[in-house]
């Protein structure tokens, strides 16, 4: 179990700081999953939540249905809990990113969120199943609706295709590489390779001039090595040093990836939500094995075509083996990118949505 994921090491640590500066303050965006979208888009009709002290009555605007992000209502207040709203308005839940492991799959959805729920949209196949299976009778009676629609990110993800690049241009004829280590050595929870493979891929870069690393790690990724004394602050600002002013090197702390995933030739990484994602790419994925729990359906298809690497020297070979054109599971892997994820689940995803509702 990581650091801060144990109860008691979270209140400890806000006694002491509380102890130390006399206040404490909280921010709502623990993991970077979210941005002030005030500053990135122009919403004229964004609603101020909490004004003044009092939280904004939903039922003021009577709003036909209501979407949910997180399969949980215990951080909202009372007004915006599931329990509350569903009396007045159709609740919706359209998950925030991809489940990829049975263990968080099933931590998640095994939740009361979901008896007060009137549509799930489901992202894959493997989701769909699951819930109609968790509630086979209310799905029969039509109280409850599983809804295959794909997930909005890949709808997203697929026009991101032809724009530009922060890390490489279009004419960047290097061996493009992004590395995307998971953030906590739970196991449970995914595993990971960082610190074991975190000076040999940037050696291994380094090596040839016509190679090129993007470094994408989770954004808890220092926070949490660092709390659990895998690694000091001075280790971390030694390692982020290697990647300053090194054009071959780049770190990568922006929100946006999926232009990146286009320009790159390989993705090298633990297991993550953003997997699917660049498998819709159609290029060659490195998994980087730990001694992770077992991964959902779709997540262990993915796998059977890619390149599995159970060492740093796995990962090495087959990195050179794709940089002298040797991708003997190209073929395979492009036929079940077309079977796993159709077109009108990647391209169409808004227009599912917006059928369901019309007819929901």
């Amino acid at each position: 179990m990581d650091f801060y994921l144990q109860a008691n090491n979270s209140y400890n640590r806000l006694e002491e700081e509380f102890k130390k500066y006399g206040k404490l303050i909280f921010c709502v965006d623990f993991d970077d999953t979210i941005y002030d979208f005030h500053k990135n888009h122009n919403h004229q009709n964004t609603i101020k939540a909490f004004d003044q002290g009092k939280w904004f009555d939903l039922k003021n605007i009577n709003p036909d249905y209501v979407f949910y992000e997180r399969p949980y209502s215990s951080y909202l207040p009372i007004e915006y809990k599931i329990s509350t709203v569903s009396k007045y308005a159709k609740t919706c839940y359209l998950p925030y990113g991809y489940e990829m492991m049975n263990y968080i799959f099933d931590t998640s959805l095994n939740v009361d969120f979901f008896r007060y729920l009137h549509i799930f949209f489901a992202d894959s196949y493997v989701t769909e199943s699951f819930n109609k299976k968790r509630a086979p009778l209310s799905h029969r009676l039509g109280l409850r609706k599983t809804i295959l629609t794909g997930h909005p990110i890949f709808n997203a993800f697929n026009k991101a295709q032809s724009e530009d690049n922060l890390f490489w241009d279009n004419d960047d004829q290097r061996f493009k590489i992004i590395w995307a280590p998971r953030w906590t050595i739970d196991t449970q929870l995914g595993g990971s390779n960082f610190l074991t493979y975190k000076d040999n891929i940037v050696d291994y870069v380094e090596k040839d001039k016509k190679r090129s690393l993007v470094f994408r790690p989770h954004p808890l990724t220092f926070k949490n090595f660092i709390s659990l004394g895998l690694i000091t602050s001075d280790e971390v600002d030694e390692y982020l040093r290697k990647f300053q002013n090194n054009e071959q090197l780049y770190y990568d702390q922006t929100s946006e990836y999926f232009t990146t995933f286009w320009h790159s030739d390989v993705f090298v990484g633990d297991i993550s939500s953003i997997i699917p994602c660049y498998f819709l790419t159609g290029k060659p994925i490195i998994y980087c094995h730990t001694d992770a729990v077992d991964d959902n359906d779709i997540m262990k298809k993915i796998f059977s075509v890619s390149y599995n690497a159970y060492s740093f020297e796995d990962v090495e070979k087959i990195l050179l083996d794709l940089q002298n054109g040797i991708d003997p599971l190209k073929e395979k892997r492009l036929k079940l990118k077309d079977e796993l994820f159709e077109d009108k689940y990647v391209k169409y995803v808004t227009q599912n949505i917006i059928k369901v509702l019309k007819y929901n």
